[in-house]
């Protein structure tokens, strides 16, 4: 943790706005098409996870749905709200 005691800490920020910058500029469609794509997956988990509710516990339900909840908030909702869509 003695690192920290030579930190400097006005550089460190000037760096990650920069940073910040530069990546907000980088962001196009390729992105818009992956995050697209990423949220079709999610939603077909939800639909194969939701219309197979009716049937017995089964590991299918199971796993599309733990896997439409991981990735909306895993892959959709904390990139989106840390802005990297």
């Amino acid at each position: 943790d003695r690192w920290l005691l030579s930190l400097d800490t006005e550089a460190f920020a000037k760096e990650l706005t920069e940073l910040g910058q530069k990546l907000r500029e980088e962001q196009g469609e390729e992105d818009l098409r992956h995050l697209k794509r990423v949220v079709f997956w999610s939603d077909l988990c939800a639909v194969v996870g939701l219309a197979s509710l009716w049937m017995t516990p089964n590991p299918i339900t199971i796993l599309a749905l733990s896997l439409w909840t991981h990735s909306r908030w895993t892959m959709v909702a904390h990139h989106t709200i840390h802005g990297g869509y």
